[in-house]
């Protein structure tokens, strides 16, 4: 008879395996730190309704950094993407 062994450690959800999460940035105010993982948040996500609030987080981060050019060009995509 075979025996399966099972890992000690639960199985992660795709929440977990997800990295990172930017909140801790803003909490702690280093907005470079967000900007990153919101651009890359940015570049793999696939639904609309996410793809709208990290424009306006990405907004957000990059005013509060001291880049309003940049802020302002996020939500000209915003409102491009709204429609």
């Amino acid at each position: 008879m075979v025996q399966i062994q099972r890992s000690a450690e639960p199985s992660k959800t795709k929440d977990e395996n997800a990295g990172p999460d930017f909140k801790k940035y803003v909490e702690s105010r280093d907005w470079a730190g967000a900007i990153a993982i919101l651009e890359f948040r940015q570049s793999t996500e696939e639904k609309e309704d996410k793809e709208i609030e990290t424009l306006e987080w990405l907004a957000y981060c990059a005013f509060h950094n001291g880049n309003p050019s940049k802020a302002l060009s996020y939500f000209r995509t915003l409102i491009r993407t709204v429609g």
